[in-house]
């Protein structure tokens, strides 16, 4: 007992009775002083990420600006009746539901931030560092101040730009201006709008296993908001069986309290508030502006409450990564780390019982029949290729933290001077912060930043980075490997990409099993790599992996004078080409690696089909058999909306799960460029041909639901084109998140710009101010649109009526409305789509999706957010 517990250790009285009294304390610090360390701990890391703070706030001006300057200076003469001019009213309605729907595609970017910090949040509160209520109160508070600033950003630019509310001499009345009272109210419910949606979404959130899933759920939850806001379908339109959404949306309450602060303005008559109210089914009723802000500011409460809930009742295990849920109560035992050691121990144990006498005989073995168990390589030396590598005096430097001339005048490596010897194995020892990481990435030539001075050698000769890449392998501290292969796989794909193409197949299968059993793997040769977190490799297994996937096999018949000791002696080690592999067995490897991680990965794809099938019966039963009965205004403006929201939904969905889907596998992809595996266009053929089954099955599902149920015109060809222009937009956008993933340092920033950008291509592409009303000075920004033409395409298969006298009587775009225009005839003046043009718009989404394409492919050649 001695050997282990020193007596002279001993803890005082006081202190024990405080650390093992029955009712001592769960935790260290009262309620309110936890609350405020906790606060100030999120609020740190809120703004911490200089990054994402910046992009969320230029996002939010930007967008106002755009917004604002879109519909610039709104014609002040509201309607009053069917014979005036409806614009005026309809693009004021436009730019209100326009700056909601920002404020809900906003928040759907707290998804990942919420998912990155959950597993910190369940090791503390696990350890009893904090109460779950003070985290959720910290997680509201740390948000407010962006919310905040966003929400004063996107009003100011809005209201003023827009002249929501007209003063001076604009005004209709004459009255005093109540301008600065309406941007107040205004103000306040942006502010209220994005507080409580952003609860919302970071509940669903805490209440989902991955990012694919919450962003699966907050689409829906979008969706829904927006199509049962009071704008798509007006309240006397929503079908009575959909009715209680209406009033449980936020959107709805928002989109009713802003058209009352706007429209009961008194620079507008009284006739002209109450008839732009009802275009929109809205009695003038001032009482509901402040009921809307409280019932904004309850929902955020009852948001708030659902995290708790989620935090303290539910656990998924596995961050962002695509994690399972897990058992809280799981025993130790459990632990895959353990169970790996415990393993390993008694493996070890058998063996020196068994012959304990291993470790001191010696005698000559046969390297291929060893037995591994005990310890011994299947491997040769004729697997390999020996090379010496020398570094003399070599130096590498850095710009020094807050040196503002940008020199590199620390210096991490001062004149190093060493060598390895082929056959050899060289320890390279130090204390933590010696350097050593920094040396072997000098070495190996991973070093993205800083300068290098001195000189290397290879077999006597400079190193040359193409040729060093492909005779070497580097074992890195972290093992990173695309999460969704089995390790069988990965040692495959490793082989056939890294040894040279006139070796055959046969005896590149033959190393890798040698490789499996050297380093142990059968056992685990058929599991999925996945994350430790979520059930995946162990840290000892997945190192042990990473040795394996890193091995080099050369064919020494090529290389014979290689065996010579002298460094002098050896050949110069170059290569004809870049790469080991063809093209063509690269872009085979990439592709079954591609389609075994889609297969493998329900959350992206089972997820996208079943999602397909849910909003096809939703928005369907939305809008039951009523796509070809059009009578009204009204009725244009629904059928058109429910096109735009069938469209966006399953494209935002598309985009926002493929961009985690694609930022996972970079990783992989960094190293494996770096140890030149393969080239860029293999990747972008094998994630294309990848993806593309699934984008067009998922067209085949939801099309049909969604278009009959809704009633859309029952016509063959109507049909057809409407298939297309659905599921050539969905892969145009799909391939947009590979892009917005591959350009840009994290999903983060990805989700923020992808909705800034999403957003303006919502504002601008017909649907709240027809095209030709777009001023001047955006008019350029139209054609970059790819929404106004896939919209515009398929506006036209279910309306477009140039001759009603030579359309069949069943064309709904041939219906005359009470205003004596036929439903086509109103659709063209009031969203500014045209039939002439449907071949231009079809090939305009072709070029777009081949634009991203080459784009992603330059993304991955030249951008890197690997920082060494």
């Amino acid at each position: 007992m001695e050997r282990y517990c020193n007596p002279d250790n001993v803890i005082d009285s006081d202190m024990r009775r405080d650390l093992y009294a029955s009712d001592a304390p769960v935790y260290s610090n009262s309620f309110f002083k936890e609350m405020a360390m906790v606060v100030k701990r999120q609020v740190s890391l809120a703004f911490r990420d200089s990054e994402f703070v910046v992009t969320g706030l230029t996002q939010a001006f930007l967008v106002g600006v755009f917004l604002g300057s879109l519909f610039f200076q709104l014609n002040p003469q509201l309607p009053t009746s069917v014979d005036d001019d409806q614009g005026p009213a309809l693009d004021r309605f436009g730019v209100l539901f326009n700056s909601m729907i920002h404020c809900a595609l906003a928040g759907a970017s707290q998804i990942p931030i919420v998912l990155s910090h959950r597993p910190v949040f369940y090791k503390q509160s696990d350890s009893f560092f904090f109460r779950t209520v003070n985290y959720v109160i910290a997680e509201a508070l740390s948000v407010l101040p962006m919310a905040t600033i966003e929400s004063t950003l996107l009003s100011v630019t809005v209201f003023w730009i827009a002249e929501l509310v007209p003063w001076g001499e604009n005004s209709q009345t004459g009255a005093p201006s109540d301008v600065g009272g309406c941007f107040m109210l205004y103000w306040l419910l942006m502010l209220a709008l994005n507080v409580s949606v952003g609860a919302f979404l970071r509940a669903l959130a805490s209440l989902s296993s991955s990012s694919s899933i919450g962003q699966v759920f907050s689409g829906l939850t979008v969706a829904s908001i927006c199509v049962f806001s009071g704008y798509i379908l007006t309240y006397d339109t929503i079908p009575p069986w959909f009715i209680w959404i209406y009033w449980l949306s936020p959107m709805a309450w928002g989109f009713h309290a802003g058209a009352l602060v706007i429209f009961t303005s008194d620079a507008f008559t009284m006739e002209q508030q109450v008839y732009s109210l009802r275009l929109f089914g809205i009695e003038r009723d001032t009482t509901y502006i402040w009921a809307g802000i409280l019932w904004l500011i309850g929902y955020a409460l009852v948001a708030y409450t659902a995290s708790f809930l989620g935090y303290v009742y539910l656990r998924f295990d596995g961050g962002s990564g695509g994690g399972r849920m897990v058992d809280t109560d799981m025993e130790e035992g459990d632990d895959a780390d353990l169970t790996e050691v415990e393993r390993v121990w008694t493996e070890r144990s058998a063996s020196a019982i068994k012959n304990p006498s291993s470790d001191l005989e010696a005698g000559p073995v046969d390297q291929r029949n060893a037995d591994t168990s005990a310890g011994k390589s299947a491997l040769s030396k004729a697997d390999f290729i020996p090379a010496d590598l020398e570094f003399r005096d070599l130096w590498y430097s850095v710009k020094r933290p807050g040196d503002k001339r940008g020199t590199y005048s620390l210096s991490l490596l001062k004149g190093i001077t060493g060598f390895a010897e082929a056959g050899t194995l060289t320890a390279l020892m130090g204390s933590s912060g010696a350097g050593k990481s920094t040396l072997m990435d000098v070495l190996a030539l991973r070093k993205t930043g800083g300068r290098i001075e001195g000189e290397v050698l290879v077999n006597g000769r400079p190193q040359d980075k193409t040729t060093f890449s492909r005779i070497i392998g580097y074992v890195e501290q972290n093992d990173i490997h695309s999460p969704k292969a089995t390790v069988h796989e990965a040692l495959i794909f490793s082989a056939f990409l890294r040894q040279p193409s006139d070796i055959p197949r046969a005896e590149k299968q033959a190393f890798v099993e040698r490789v499996i059993e050297t380093l142990r793997l059968e056992p685990i040769r058929d599991r999925m790599i996945g994350f430790k977190s979520a059930g995946g490799l162990s840290t000892e297994q997945a190192k042990r992996l990473t040795i394996d996937g890193d091995q080099k096999k050369e064919n020494d018949r090529k290389y014979d004078a290689l065996v010579q000791r002298n460094m002098e002696e050896r050949p110069e080690t170059r290569f004809k080409s870049t790469y080991a592999s063809t093209f063509v067995m690269q872009t085979e490897q990439l592709t079954l690696r591609w389609f075994r991680s889609y297969w493998r990965n329900p959350e992206y794809n089972t997820t996208r089909f079943a999602v397909a099938v849910i909003i096809a019966l939703y928005f369907g039963i939305a809008f039951l058999q009523q796509g070809s009965n059009l009578d009204t205004s009204q009725d244009i403006q629904g059928i058109v909306g429910l096109l735009f929201m069938a469209t966006n939904f399953m494209s935002v969905m598309s985009q926002n799960t493929a961009m985690p889907t694609v930022y996972i596998e970079r990783a992989p992809f960094y190293r494996e460029r770096a140890a030149s595996y393969y080239g860029v266009a293999p990747v972008v053929i094998a994630t294309t041909v990848s993806e593309l089954p699934y984008i067009i099955a998922a067209g085949f599902v939801f099309c049909p639901i969604f278009y009959f149920i809704a009633g859309l015109w029952a016509n063959a060809v109507a049909f057809f084109w409407f298939w297309g222009f659905y599921t050539l937009f969905n892969t145009l956008i799909t391939f947009w998140g590979h892009l917005l993933s591959t350009a840009l340092p994290n999903d983060q920033v990805a989700n923020l710009l992808g909705a800034v950008i999403f957003s303006s291509w919502c504002f601008s592409c017909g649907l709240m101010i027809a095209i030709e009303d777009i001023p001047y000075f955006w008019q350029w920004y139209v054609y970059l649109n790819p929404l106004r033409y896939a919209l515009n395409g398929i506006v036209v298969s279910q309306l477009a009526c140039e001759d009603p006298l030579a359309e069949p009587a069943s064309n709904p775009g041939c219906a005359v409305l009470e205003s004596g225009q036929t439903a086509w005839e109103y659709t063209k003046d009031r969203f500014g789509y045209t039939a002439d043009d449907t071949g231009f718009c079809l090939g305009a989404c072709f070029g777009f999706t081949i634009g991203y394409r080459i784009i992603s492919a330059l993304c991955y050649k030249y951008v890197s957010y690997l920082k060494r």
